[in-house]
């Protein structure tokens, strides 16, 4: 009699289980369809309690592209300003390494920006170790696009700055036009350290195309400077095109 009572409990729990879970495919269509409308602080609430409802009942994958959905949702609205802290402390357990890790970088990215007001706010070798941890996060699990397309873009922006660099701090003295000594020799023991990972090859091409320049740009040549960012931006493409490989 008491393995019947608890053979019949058992059976309840499971039929109540299935009625109350959804398809996963309905779940991802139903929360496209709540990131469809306008952002407000209500609807950020109801897309934050969807989640909390339905985000355990996910793949991680799927998770990883909700969690980067609900990110790019809230972009706009904050000025870009995510609290990827409490995305990791209400979601975070439901996602994968990658999508743990990412957070982190951007996170970082977002406390200490590369940039501010036209200038590097870090050392080269900082934009080196940044992009070598964008690097290794893209090529670790190749299937995880979502997650490599969401880093794609911040790969190739550490990249452009190591290349081409920003208005008010280039990689050439902006009055003698010479290519700046620390420059040089971040990149050439980046390279010479990291043989096997892409950015130490785009590194080097950089300052191949460097030594044909004589280690000089004219910086009010037009077409001098045109020629060399137009280089840039072709080695800035390739990376991208090359990690995602």
């Amino acid at each position: 009699m008491k393995k019947r009572a608890v053979l019949f409990f058992l059976l309840a729990a499971v039929l109540m289980l299935a009625a109350c879970g959804k398809d996963p495919v309905d779940i991802q269509k139903e929360y496209v369809a709540m990131m469809e409308k306008p952002v407000s602080e209500h609807q950020i609430e109801k897309v934050e309690a969807y989640l909390k409802e339905t985000i355990p009942n996910m793949s991680e994958e799927a998770a990883d592209e909700m969690l980067i959905e609900y990110e790019t949702y809230l972009f706009p609205y904050y000025d870009g300003m995510i609290d990827y802290d409490k995305i990791l402390q209400l979601y975070g357990s439901y996602a994968s390494d990658d999508y743990r890790n990412l957070c982190a970088i951007k996170n970082k990215e977002q406390k200490k920006p590369a940039t501010k007001a036209g200038k590097l706010t870090i050392s080269r070798q900082e934009l080196c170790n940044r992009a070598a941890e964008v690097e290794h996060l893209i090529r670790g699990e190749k299937e995880k696009k979502p997650i490599h397309q969401d880093a794609d873009a911040l790969y190739k922006t550490y990249i452009k700055l190591l290349l081409a660099g920003t208005a008010d701090s280039p990689n050439f003295n902006l009055k003698s036009g010479r290519f700046l000594e620390d420059a040089d020799k971040v990149y050439r023991t980046y390279a010479a350290e990291n043989p096997d990972t892409v950015l130490a090859d785009i590194l080097s091409q950089y300052l191949e195309y460097v030594k044909n320049m004589h280690g000089t740009l004219d910086l009010k040549n037009a077409e001098a400077v045109k020629a060399y960012y137009s280089t840039c931006t072709y080695l800035e493409a390739e990376a991208g095109k090359r990690v995602m490989e």
